[in-house]
């Protein structure tokens, strides 16, 4: 009798130990997958000669790694001051969050949730909120690297 719960506690800490370390193994696989997309997201994109698209705002973007920060500026055609973005990076999408520089204050200007394609060669643009009326930003089209 004795050997049967000694067997069934030894059951039971094991199938503990494999749901421990299956939650670590899924978090290490997490952070990889960010990381991975961080680095992906990490580059020049524009939309600017895509002939299939309807959208006519046209933007640049310059995004930088620096120590896990994903940040940089968006430049638009018609502007001649750039503005600054930070991406918070997810799994499956990221945000881009654009900021107007008003001596030496940030204010959020627009919210952009971007999303990268199976291919990791092109960014998917869509327009969340935005709180101002000067720019014009467009509302769904697809970035690739320059």
């Amino acid at each position: 009798m004795s050997f049967d719960l000694f067997f069934e506690a030894i059951g039971k800490v094991t199938t503990i130990f494999g749901f421990v370390g299956s939650i670590f193994g899924f978090i290490k696989y997490k952070e990889k997958a960010i990381n991975k997309n961080k680095n992906t997201i990490a580059k020049n994109w524009t939309n600017e000669g895509d002939v299939t698209s309807l959208e006519y705002r046209f933007v640049s973007l310059e995004i930088q790694n620096t120590h896990g920060e994903i940040y940089g500026q968006i430049f638009f055609v018609d502007k001649t001051r750039p503005l600054e973005c930070h991406v918070d990076v997810g799994w499956f999408s990221s945000k881009l969050h654009i900021s107007e520089l008003n001596k030496a204050t940030l204010t959020p200007i627009a919210e952009i949730n971007l999303k990268i394609n199976s291919d990791r060669n092109r960014l998917h643009w869509k327009l969340v909120s935005k709180r101002s009326a000067e720019y014009l930003f467009p509302y769904e089209t697809d970035l690739w690297p320059y």
